[in-house]
């Protein structure tokens, strides 16, 4: 990346820093929605939990449906928060 912005820039220095980085503990699920099976990620926090479905498995749920990305993930998180 350095080489892409010294070579293409007017850039004469880069700052960086090491970050570390938290993440919550994940699991997957498969869940069955009526257009099909989408694959889940569930992610906890406390006593939180938050759901997130994977792109790939909208994309395909879509394709196949017709239905758009944005409906289709709605709708497989509110299932998935049932769970």
């Amino acid at each position: 990346m350095e080489e892409l912005i010294f070579t293409h820039t007017t850039t004469i220095g880069i700052r960086r820093q090491e970050m570390k980085r938290t993440t919550l503990n994940r699991s997957f699920t498969t869940l069955q929605t009526p257009y099909g099976e989408a694959t889940v990620k569930l992610c906890r926090y406390s006593d939180k939990t938050f759901c997130y479905p994977e792109g790939d498995s909208i994309r395909s749920l879509s394709l196949s449906s017709g239905l758009d990305y944005t409906t289709l993930y709605s709708l497989v998180q509110t299932l998935a928060l049932k769970l």
